[in-house]
């Protein structure tokens, strides 16, 4: 749940795995080595704001008077900067200077001391004065952004087309309504895969595979239910992601309680309990925008959800005054897409898991694409688990049937745990993160509960394999 900076000293201490920076996390073990006392951080950051800690360097250049002699790090996931300074060995506040909206991996200097950061997908960048910008503030509540002609009734303003998927990733069992928006005179790019992965034998299908790149100017709004005590439903959050001059910026706002408008939710999210019967509450987390981005990046051109095997499906448009119709091709007729834009062929769909018509492998596997390749794929964050769950790879490549467990699941023999038991669910730790709940817990983000239909399906298949 934590990152952190630490000082290392002759005979400190730094306490895990009893601790995780200056917090319990396995109260039970106890301090070792020859200092039991334990040594805290410097500084640490809560997860709702980095993910993915990378240790950089005092900056001793000239460029930035204001920053010298501050540590400068930085988060792999968010792409931000921080610092802070050391008085009398006590740190300053830590304050974020740069947004690189990279992946970075590591810092240097050049000859005249000034930072060079490394990324993994940007190249080498240095550190530069942002140009002044004219900026308005955030809104602070849904009705001021514009997107909806009817807060309230939950109307969406003219220009905004509402949308479907095949199979949505699993968030506590809520409903969704979802929203988008392209600029006029501009198109969605459907980028195909990279050659060199045409080429490779891994893969079996295309679902998944080509990716929706959004112009500048998009917007994508969707829109979570749950249930209301007396039985109607109530909508308790709406996720904005717009595509800001190039840079994707992600918002979130919370239903009032009286269904007429949202509020925005702080940049580290929030937590709550929502009533959901006369009795009976659901946990519900309100994202930060540091946790967003832990899952909208650039391998998904910052958007998950959006390709053409979750988007390919029949959509009733009468309400609007149109007809029933492939979604993908009134995309194109309203000019979403490119006027050249064809259908692929074959049947390139995300199967749901109770999907009669697909095989007990295509729904596990398109489960698995949808709810955990966003993390477990190559140069995702699941950087302890290095299996993929790319639904187009073949299952051979994905070292993930048979193979150990890099961190395992307390409880049992640890001889006998894989990631994949085949015939063997229970000894298998994808599907026995699945059902646990706390630490361990997996998928990582958006749910408090099991998905017990997805659960099963991943028993059913796991049961399915010939033991090895």
């Amino acid at each position: 749940q934590w990152e952190m900076i630490t000082r290392a000293t002759r005979g400190s201490n730094h306490g895990w795995s009893v601790f995780e920076g200056a917090h319990l996390f396995r109260p039970g073990n106890r301090l070792e080595g020859p200092t039991r006392v334990h040594t805290p951080p410097l500084v640490e950051h809560a997860h709702r704001e980095m993910r993915s800690v990378i240790g950089g360097r005092w900056y001793r250049g000239s460029r930035f008077p204001g920053l010298r002699g501050h540590y400068i790090y930085g988060g792999h996931v968010t792409g931000k900067l921080w610092s802070f300074s050391l008085v009398e060995g006590r740190p300053s506040v830590p304050r974020c200077v740069a947004d690189t909206r990279a992946q970075v991996v590591s810092f240097a200097e050049d000859p005249d001391g000034e930072l060079l950061v490394v990324t993994l997908d940007q190249g080498i960048l240095h550190l530069e004065k942002s140009p002044p910008k004219q900026t308005r503030p955030l809104p602070q509540m849904l009705s001021e952004t514009g997107l909806f002609a009817s807060t309230g009734a939950h109307r969406p303003a003219p220009g905004l087309l509402r949308y479907e998927s095949n199979l949505p990733m699993f968030r506590n069992g809520a409903t969704r309504e979802r929203f988008l928006a392209v600029p006029p005179g501009q198109t969605i790019r459907v980028k195909r895969a990279p050659r060199k992965l045409e080429r490779l034998p891994p893969v079996r299908t295309r679902a998944g595979l080509d990716r929706f790149e959004f112009p500048p100017g998009s917007v994508l709004v969707q829109t979570f239910g749950l249930p209301a005590p007396g039985g109607a439903s109530q909508r308790v959050e709406t996720q904005v992601s717009l595509n800001d001059q190039g840079e994707w910026r992600f918002l979130s706002y919370r239903w009032n309680p009286d269904q007429q408008d949202a509020v925005l939710v702080p940049e580290i999210g929030a937590d709550a309990d929502i009533a959901v019967s006369a009795t009976g509450t659901q946990a519900w987390r309100y994202p930060g925008r540091a946790e967003c981005a832990a899952c909208h990046t650039q391998l998904s051109m910052f958007a998950p959800g959006m390709h053409l095997a979750q988007l390919n499906r029949v959509v009733d448009y009468r309400a609007l005054g149109g007809k029933r119709a492939n979604q993908l091709e009134m995309f194109r007729s309203i000019g979403f897409l490119p006027d050249n834009f064809r259908l692929p062929a074959g049947d390139l769909v995300m199967p749901a898991p109770g999907e009669a018509t697909a095989s007990l492998a295509d729904r596990a596997r398109a489960y698995l694409h949808v709810n955990c390749a966003h993390c477990h794929r190559e140069a995702g964050m699941g950087g302890r688990a290095t299996f993929q769950s790319l639904n187009w790879m073949e299952l051979e490549h994905l070292d993930l049937v048979g193979a150990r467990p890099l961190v395992g699941l307390p409880g049992g023999d640890p001889a006998e745990h894989f990631l994949i038991a085949p015939g063997q669910p229970e000894q298998s730790d994808l599907y026995r993160r699945m059902g646990t709940l706390g630490l361990g817990r997996m998928p990582l983000f958006g749910t408090s509960r099991v998905d017990r239909e997805g659960r099963a399906l991943i028993h059913e298949w796991i049961q399915s394999m010939e033991p090895r």
